[in-house]
């Protein structure tokens, strides 16, 4: 695992920092990014803002390392009528080479 110095990276000019890097040995451009957020479900719905925040974290991520893994905790129950919208945003960010997981804990 990189230092934690090592962590920041940038993209697109401006700094952002990863839960997790690891780089892969005796390959200098492949690295993993881990990306994670623990949220409350409020309403049956995840916090809009936490959300983006990971999302754009994931992406930012994606741009500078080869594996990028995004993990959604969310304590609280969740609506069914949101799970549409999230299985198409997993979806989205797959064909994008990044992994989105969402699971509820307790």
């Amino acid at each position: 695992m990189l230092g934690r110095k090592q962590e920041v990276g940038i993209g697109f000019g401006i700094w952002y920092t990863s839960h997790l890097r690891f780089g892969l040995k005796g390959c200098v451009k492949k690295k993993l990014a881990i990306e994670i957020k623990f949220v409350a479900a409020n309403g049956g719905r995840m916090p809009n803002g936490e959300i983006q925040r990971l999302m754009g974290q994931c992406t930012l991520a994606k741009t500078k390392d080869q594996f990028v893994i995004g993990i959604c905790g969310c304590r609280g129950t969740l609506g069914l009528r949101w799970d549409h919208d999230t299985q198409a945003v997993t979806h989205w960010f797959e064909q994008a080479g990044i992994s989105l997981i969402f699971k509820t804990v307790s």
